[in-house]
């Protein structure tokens, strides 16, 4: 008699330990994509990325707003999540999420994209020289309900919350990986019966 044993490797996905599941079923996190300096295309880019992470207890939703020139400062305190393309001088990375939380509970998420750097904006793939803009936005809002870089290189495919990207790369699909973690957060609070 044989026996098969179907195993699955562990998921590699690691959350921030803050979460906005506090909050009424569903939950709606509304972001505003600031106008000023915002390559063409971008709005669009920005809004299907954030709906990519909606789920049936989870809402992401983008509108653009004139936020006027922000004069670089970031982030900006003031319990808005805004999204905008600014310097990120002292980070090499082409965005930079950050999060305002306490006792678990997320308050504010704020996203830089770094305007310094030559972003591909349209659905065709990033030449070796251009950041995916879909790809990185998809990164950051991930960390926005609360996931954390994946730091496993070897998992294939790539998750979209793996802790680096380089320019000419994408990664514009949601894996297991990326999904089982934003249901870890927020799926069991269906389960859980909280609403």
């Amino acid at each position: 008699m044989f026996c098969t044993i179907q195993v699955e490797s562990a998921l590699g996905f690691e959350l921030v330990g803050a979460d906005w599941t506090y909050r009424h079923h569903p939950i709606e996190i509304l972001f505003e994509i600031c106008s000023h300096k915002l390559p063409q295309g971008a709005v669009a880019i920005v809004q299907n990325a954030a709906s990519k992470w909606n789920s049936p207890s989870l809402r992401l939703r983008a509108v653009t707003k004139d936020c006027g020139p922000l004069n670089g400062l970031f982030p900006i305190r003031d319990g808005r999540n805004r999204i905008d393309f600014g310097p990120l001088e002292q980070y090499a990375a082409p965005g930079r999420s950050e999060l305002k939380w306490k006792n678990g509970r997320i308050a504010e998420c704020d996203v830089r994209f770094n305007a310094a750097l030559s972003w591909n904006v349209g659905e065709k793939a990033p030449t070796h020289i251009e950041w995916d803009l879909a790809s990185v936005a998809l990164h950051e809002m991930g960390h926005c309900i609360g996931l954390a870089d994946i730091r496993d290189r070897t998992l294939n495919p790539r998750p979209v919350m793996l802790e680096v990207l380089s320019p000419g790369e994408e990664r514009r699909k949601l894996t297991k990986d990326d999904i089982s973690g934003r249901d870890a957060i927020y799926a069991r609070r269906l389960t859980n019966g909280k609403s």
